[in-house]
């Protein structure tokens, strides 16, 4: 069974034609890197009904998000109730101080919740506070929340307090991040 699998995955191989890739002292052509991004990192989530956010505010894009291409409604499923309610570029366009805390650049929603793991002690929010804001918030979310504090953080007296009050806001459905993204843009285009 092992040998009949072994030449199947052979014979499989063996129809692949690779590029042979040559190199010498003056050129380099191992390394190739796709710099398009995902478009699906610019593509707005839709948040559960009656929590407000950038989808109620913006009701002809709310509204195309609703259906797909053939007009049937589509559904939001448990996996996308927590994630936030903008698109990722939107933040990344809105808060630019994690960059100086970031080694690699943030292209995905995993990336910035990395980013949110390094810079949080810095702003003294305790590990325990930090773990209610992703229980309640979802990850993805409760990042977005801390490099958007991170924007204002010397008008927050108590970054910790002040994540734990947006958590308890969350926990019972009262919480979206995205006022916060927008109040930024407001700022930034003032």
């Amino acid at each position: 069974a092992l040998g009949s699998a072994l030449d199947r995955a052979r014979s499989l191989l063996d129809g692949c034609e690779t590029e042979n890739m040559s190199t010498n002292d003056a050129v380099s052509e191992q390394h190739y890197q796709n710099s398009n991004k995902d478009s699906n990192d610019l593509e707005p989530r839709l948040e559960k009904a009656g929590g407000g956010g950038v989808a109620g505010e913006i009701p002809e894009v709310a509204d195309s998000l609703l259906c797909s291409e053939d007009g049937a409604n589509s559904t939001v499923t448990a996996d996308d109730q927590l994630m936030p309610n903008i698109p990722l570029g939107l933040v990344l366009a809105c808060c630019q101080e994690f960059k100086a805390y970031s080694e690699q650049p943030v292209r995905h929603w995993h990336d910035l919740v990395r980013v949110a793991d390094v810079v949080r002690p810095m702003m003294g929010i305790s590990p325990s506070a930090w773990d209610e804001a992703k229980r309640y918030m979802g990850p993805e979310e409760a990042s977005v929340v801390i490099v958007a504090m991170l924007e204002r953080f010397a008008d927050i007296r108590s970054p910790g307090g002040y994540l734990r009050t947006l958590s308890s806001k969350a926990a019972i459905g009262e919480f979206s991040c995205g006022p916060m993204i927008m109040a930024l843009m407001r700022r930034d285009a003032a």
